[in-house]
This record gives C-alpha cells, structure tokens and sequence, in this order.
C-alpha cells in the first residue's frame, strides 16, 4: 500500500479476460472508493431487477447536456444514469421493498458476486459521513426532481443510499473483475456464474459507452471507442465486450477540465490502439474474419469439386 505522500505517483492496472486470465500490475491493491463508478452498478441492479423498459421510465438515456444537475429533460427525467440525479433514481430502484440495512448488505452482495468474490469490499465510513454532511445540493436535487424518484421511496433515503454506494471501498482488481462480467455477458470470469442476465450486460455497456465518461464521451467514444467510466480521484474502469474488463488505477494532480486522470487516458488510448480494442475496430476485424471464414469455406469447396472430378476421370 502507497504512503500519502507517494499515493499521487502511485500506478497501478488491473485486466481481466473473459476467460478468467488476471494481469495485476503496480499498486493494483490500492484501496479507493466507488464514488461515481457506483452509478453504472446500481443502473444494472436496477435494470436486472425491473427491466430496461421499466427503469427508463423514470431515466433517459441522452448524454448529459449541462454541467448543471438540475437541468432535466423536458419530461422531467434525469438525462441518463450516470448523472447524480439518474443515479439517485437507481438506487431507489434497488430492493426497495427491503429496510435500509436489508438494501445495503444486498448491494455488497451483488458487488461480491460481480467481482467472483475475488475478495472481500469494505465500506469507507468516514467518506460517507463526510459527504452526507455536504449533501446539501444532493438534497435539494432530490425535491426538485421528487416526481422521478419512484413511488414508496422517501427523498432522504433515495439520496443516502446513492451515496452509501459511492462510499464502498473496493481496489483495481474488484473494479476490473466486474468489468469483466459485463463485457462477459453477465457470467463472472473468476467464479463461472451467471450474475446478471445478458439483457442487462449490455444496457449496462450501452450506457458505459454512451454517458460514462461523462461530458467528454462524445470524444471518447470516437476517439478512444470503448464503454468507460472514470472517478475524479484518478480511476479509469473499462469493457471490451467480448474480451475483457480493465481498470487503471492513476491518481495524481494531472487531470483535464472533467478531472480525468491524463495517465490513466493515455494508457488506456495507447492500449487500444495497440490491441485494436475500440468497437468499430473490432467491428471490422469481425467483418473481416466472418469474410476470410466466407472464402475458406468457397476454396473447401471448390478443392472437394475437383477432387471429385479427378477421381470421376480417373474411375
């Protein structure tokens, strides 16, 4: 574990393949919060639990518009689930039939089971209690917004419990490991289970790749092209559907105006311009290996005709 003093020059990364192979490299165990990663999480609990029809009743699915988290749609929903707002809808989504304790010792389950119980999550007290303090504006977004939050839910527990999920203290490996599982379809690399349906996965990675990364994904998608998600304290998670769940642990005092990390961008642009993990790379590679199958299939065939007509020659 890193000092304070070192912790802003501390890098650590974290891969995962669909096939269980782990790659831990640097300080992949340092502890950090799930902060606003937490909103991707509760956006597939809520979808596995309702139905992606259900929960957008009460959430859109638009990138964010406005840096401002009162600015709505036009219907009145928050823009989509990762804003604080769509995330405050989600969470009262989450098992709310259950009591506050009931709610949150299932949230820590599914995180577990996301993860393929690499190992145990904590739970940051301090962090909460410190902003629960300074929630204020979490608050007053709530009562401007109540007619989102769904029925049987109270204002102050819809907003306690987004920020008791932003409060979980997890690493690199865990954050990568649940990656994994969504870009796996909904099965955990590491235990072999079905967590979540494939119907949720790729809501999930729809809405990663749409508004995870915030105000910049419109240039991360096109530039970058994989579903995303980042915190201001330096952590950068990642999906290549298909193949593989990472995360990219870099804090330090180098961030661009959306406070992404610059170290954890640039790794994650040189990595997938290197592997060719972008979506529209790997659309073309598929395109290519469905054509090259197409022609070895043709060159079969024509290699069995004439094997055939020799033989009918030589008879």
């Amino acid at each position: 574990t890193t000092t304070t003093s070192s912790r802003r020059r501390a890098l650590g990364v974290v891969v995962v393949s669909v096939d269980g192979q782990l790659l831990q490299l640097g300080n992949h165990d340092e502890p950090f919060a799930l902060d606003s990663l937490s909103r991707s999480l509760l956006y597939a609990l809520a979808v596995e639990e309702h139905g992606a029809r259900y929960v957008h009743r009460m959430v859109g699915r638009e990138p964010r518009a406005s840096a401002s988290p009162f600015e709505l749609m036009a219907d009145g929903r928050p823009y989509n689930a990762t804003t604080r707002g769509g995330a405050m809808v989600t969470s009262a989504l989450f098992a709310r039939s259950r009591s506050p304790a009931e709610r949150f010792a299932a949230l820590s389950a599914r995180v577990t089971a996301l993860c393929g119980d690499v190992h145990g999550v904590t739970f940051d007290q301090q962090r909460f209690l410190r902003e629960q303090d300074a929630a204020w504006e979490a608050f007053a977004l709530a009562h401007f917004m109540h007619d989102s939050i769904p029925g049987g839910v109270r204002v102050e527990d819809a907003v306690n419990f987004s920020l008791q999920a932003a409060a979980i203290e997890v690493d690199a490996t865990v954050v990568a490991s649940m990656m994994a599982t969504v870009a796996n379809s909904g099965v955990s690399p590491i235990s072999g289970e079905r967590v979540l349906r494939e119907h949720t996965a790729v809501h999930t990675l729809q809405l990663l790749f749409s508004s995870g990364m915030g105000n910049v994904a419109g240039e991360w998608g096109t530039a970058i092209g994989v579903p995303a998600a980042y915190t201001r304290a330096g952590v950068l998670a990642f999906a290549v559907p298909g193949v593989l769940g990472a995360c990219v642990f870099a804090p330090d005092s180098v961030s661009d105006v959306h406070g992404v990390s610059m170290r954890a961008r640039e790794f994650v642009s040189r990595a997938t311009r290197h592997w060719r993990w972008s979506v529209w790379m790997t659309a073309f590679a598929s395109r290519h290996a469905h054509a090259s199958a197409r022609q070895q299939q043709q060159n079969d065939v024509q290699q069995q005709q004439q094997q055939l007509q020799q033989q009918q020659q030589a008879a």
